[in-house]
């Protein structure tokens, strides 16, 4: 359901005309902030944060550390998994800026269908995972 309500307000943000105060953009794209940020706060099993990079960017350079310092094995799956995470962010930030001056009001869009996509994968692994239950019951 938080999915779905980030993206109901992205497409509204979207079709918002340009006279709207941006006070009152920035309070809707905060707030899904928000919501992604309360709802989805876990990488594996590691907690993570998906609206800012800094924190992600120590877990990675501490799981690093350990990674070559104690040669352990689970700090490299982490190292890995958190900079997947920043890169992804980091590619993220420069498409938005790049979609922003190239499609203007109307790139929030994408940002609605990239959750789409996510709600559909969540969709298909539910369903996936409940068959596998139902497989193991039988």
């Amino acid at each position: 359901m938080a999915l779905v309500l980030e993206i109901a307000v992205l497409v509204i943000v979207g079709f918002l005309p340009r006279g709207v105060p941006d006070s009152l953009i920035v309070v809707m794209i905060a707030f899904t902030a928000s919501v992604q940020v309360t709802t989805f706060r876990t990488l594996i099993i590691w907690p993570y944060n998906t609206a800012m990079v800094t924190g992600n960017l120590r877990t990675a350079a501490q799981a690093a550390y350990a990674a070559v310092a104690d040669r352990d094995p689970d700090a490299v799956r982490k190292t890995r998994s958190f900079a997947t995470i920043i890169v992804s962010f980091t590619i993220g930030a420069f498409a938005g800026g790049w979609l922003t001056l190239h499609v203007g009001r109307h790139a929030i869009w994408i940002s609605a269908g990239v959750l789409a996509a996510a709600l559909c994968l969540f969709i298909v692994d539910e369903h996936r995972e409940r068959r596998r239950l139902r497989g193991e019951a039988e």
